[in-house]
């Protein structure tokens, strides 16, 4: 297999040095993280694009440290792909919480539409590389090898397409009734695109549970606390910020989310992954994925469904 063939052909000396773009990330953080909690208030404004930039970038350099290469020093190409594919998802979910009231954003003054939309279009373009650098951060340790033999789950075709219409209606249906079925906002769009990726033969999380390798979901679920920890402390003092008002669920709270909401966090990574590599699939075609938690996959991949 030549899929990032590369990660495992550097030598010792490459994974030792630290790229610039690590201190460049670190640099970014400490500042940002400052204004944000402190700074004037044209400095918070924005201060949360450089502060997620600057993770995803130190979060790159360690993947580069520990690995000897990371997404960025592979593909460029799809590291920018990340950036241009996570502002219109996140959209999505902006979009429905018109429809579910779940969270409001606060600012400190009045914003115009063009100029809220525009500086929002921006951060939201943050949110996909943190997590998949993330989860990619993540496949360099031995928690990578976690439930690599569990229960094997291969549903036919047939039964792809049946789960996959259930996700499409569970997510209409966390919309329609939203006070009793909002949760599943955050997992029917999984449900809906992940069988569609592996019926067409692109990555999905399906592909490795039907070889019983459950890894991938363990990953998953890391990198959504691990990031969703960072956005709510981070947001905690900053301004413009975003509270929450989830039913059956205010009480208690860690930073402005209760407690509860953090689970929302891990099944959000996996509608993430699945929609991404359904949009990537018809931008990239059949241009092998770059990122190290789909680094094995051909290796592991059982037959398709018949």
């Amino acid at each position: 297999m030549t899929i990032l063939a590369e990660t495992t052909q550097q030598t010792h000396q490459t994974k030792r040095t630290a790229p610039l773009r690590l201190w460049i990330g670190i640099a970014l953080v400490a500042v940002a993280w400052i204004c944000a909690w402190f700074g004037p208030d044209r400095t918070r404004e924005i201060a949360f694009i450089p502060l997620w930039l600057g993770y995803t970038l130190t979060v790159d350099g360690i993947v580069f440290i520990r690995q000897g290469s990371s997404l960025l020093s592979r593909s460029r190409r799809e590291f920018v792909l990340l950036f241009l594919v996570s502002a219109p998802l996140w959209w999505v979910f902006e979009l429905a919480n018109i429809r579910l009231d779940n969270w409001q954003y606060i600012h400190p003054y009045h914003f115009s539409w063009l100029h809220s939309h525009l500086f929002a279009t921006i951060a939201f373009s943050t949110v996909l590389p943190a997590v998949l650098e993330t989860s990619d951060l993540i496949s360099t340790t031995r928690i990578r090898g976690w439930g690599m033999h569990w229960i094997r789950w291969s549903p036919s075709r047939h039964g792809l397409m049946v789960i996959s219409a259930a996700g499409a209606l569970l997510f209409a249906g966390s919309l329609i009734f939203s006070g009793l079925l909002f949760p599943f906002v955050w997992i029917g769009l999984f449900f809906a695109f992940d069988p569609i990726n592996r019926l067409r033969g692109f990555p999905s999380v399906n592909r490795r549970v039907a070889n019983g390798d459950w890894s991938l979901v363990i990953v998953f679920a890391i990198a959504g606390l691990i990031c969703g920890f960072f956005w709510e402390m981070w947001n905690f003092y900053s301004m413009p910020k975003w509270v929450y008002s989830v039913p059956y669920s205010s009480r208690p709270h860690i930073f402005e989310m209760p407690l509860l909401g953090y689970g929302g966090y891990f099944p959000f990574v996996l509608e993430l992954y699945a929609a991404y590599h359904l949009i990537r699939s018809f931008l990239l075609g059949r241009v092998p994925s770059r990122l190290l938690v789909d680094r094995d996959l051909l290796d592991t991949d059982p037959k398709e469904p018949s």
